[in-house]
């Protein structure tokens, strides 16, 4: 209730102060107006997480000079959601400078409906693909009914893609209509902001560069499926990850609670381009993998984003992993250091045989009457002995079972395709 009311002031407060600055701020008032910029009339954030949310905000404002809004509702009455946003923001004059240049979010806490939309100049950088994106990111939290992680995914989304948009990068979707660029969906909360921000910023490059999605995706547990592997790729074909007709992509999963990794590709550039066959997720998987265990999940993640690039750059250049016939490491043998050591072996050898055959003059018998003195040994009895016995067992043939072949992972699990374990 608390809440409520003074939620119900601060609106107010606003059109009090729209109505008295001509229904927009100018660059220059920036400091003087923005006060409140989270509205929750539906008390769902806690006051901490409103607090963190406003400052963020307020810094994002006075460095892109691009308003960032979000609201929270008790319910829409059967309004639609995206026409009471736009009523919403241009009633309360939201927006910076003559264009009214603005992000905002609308949810809904009752149905979980939710609204998404860019105003003014700031339609550049927020266009369908950007803002296609930040619903991707945070419709599985309104699915969860977790409203404040939405509201923190949509504040983190509008900074960095003003942040993108100021160094001349836009979001954008390829021919097909699909989007281009996935990232990094942390659902176990093992990485900071910074940490997120950076990685991503990583894949934007990739996806863009060789159009392969990139996904990197956390969480607790494997919900209801049997193994990590099962789990990922019920994840990329339900969440339509990939890109293009083949749905090319490269995904790694981990889930927290039985220590779990899988890692696969998808589309042109796996299996069927041959750029992550099944020697190059093992070279990935080596990678990373010693990260994991020591619970570096950032130097994990980075050391799987950076093999990924690498792995790209060299198929478009032609050059791709392969095993040896034996599967184990190509090493070369230098004969011009080996050759002349096995010659002075030999010689040495030859020298110190022939030494010994001029030191050895005794001669062996052929029978043990030599060495007895004449008449000294006389046979009274004789038998046979025997000192050994060989026992042969054949084992008998039970009924065999047949199965099909499967690649191995170095971590003891197997599936044919991609590749999990532990760690």
């Amino acid at each position: 209730m608390k809440k409520t009311i003074t939620a119900l002031i601060l609106t107010c407060a606003l059109i009090l102060t729209s109505a008295l600055t001509a229904s927009c701020i100018s660059v220059d008032q920036i400091d003087e107006y923005i006060s409140v910029r989270v509205l929750d009339y539906a008390g769902v954030i806690p006051d901490e997480q409103e607090l963190a949310l406003e400052n963020e905000i307020y810094d994002t404002i006075k460095q892109y000079e691009t308003d960032v809004f979000v609201c929270i509702v008790e319910t829409l009455d059967g309004a639609d959601s995206l026409e009471y946003l736009n009523n919403f923001y241009d009633e309360y004059g939201f927006g910076i400078g003559d264009s009214f240049a603005g992000v905002m979010l609308l949810i809904s806490a009752d149905t979980f409906e939710y609204a998404i939309n860019s105003f003014g100049d700031a339609e550049t950088a927020f266009n369908d693909a950007a803002l296609s994106a930040m619903e991707y990111d945070i419709f599985p939290y309104l699915e969860q009914k977790d409203i404040p992680s939405a509201c923190s995914s949509f504040v983190y989304d509008a900074k960095e893609i003003l942040e993108y948009a100021e160094n001349g990068q836009y979001y954008c979707f390829p021919d097909d209509g699909e989007f281009l660029y996935t990232g990094v969906i942390d659902y176990a909360g093992i990485l900071t902001d910074e940490q997120v921000t950076i990685l991503d910023s990583q894949i934007y490059e990739i996806a863009n560069k060789y159009a392969c999605d990139v996904v990197i995706f956390t969480d607790n547990s494997l919900g209801d499926y049997f193994d990590a592997l099962a789990y990922l790729e019920a994840l990329y074909r339900e969440c339509d990850f990939g890109i293009g007709e083949s749905k090319s992509g490269i995904m790694l999963l981990i889930s927290l609670d039985d220590r779990d990794f899988a890692i696969n590709s998808f589309g042109n550039v796996g299996l069927d381009g041959a750029a992550f066959n099944d020697a190059a997720l093992e070279v990935i998987e080596d990678g990373f993998l010693p990260y994991l265990e020591r619970n570096d999940y950032y130097g994990a993640f980075n050391k799987f984003v950076s093999d990924v690039d690498y792995t790209l750059e060299c198929a478009e250049n032609g050059q791709f992993y392969y095993y040896n016939s034996d599967k184990k490491s190509d090493y070369e043998i230098n004969w011009t250091i080996v050759l002349p050591l096995l010659i002075a072996v030999l010689i040495g050898w030859i020298v110190a045989a022939n030494f010994k055959k001029k030191m050895d003059t005794a001669v062996s018998q052929a029978d043990a009457s030599y060495y007895l003195k004449q008449g000294s040994f006389k046979l009274i009895a004789s038998s046979d002995t025997f000192l050994y016995s060989t026992v042969i067992k054949t084992e008998r043939q039970e009924k065999s079972s047949s199965g099909g072949s499967v690649s191995m992972g170095s971590s003891g699990s197997s599936h044919s395709g991609g590749r999990s374990g532990k760690f």
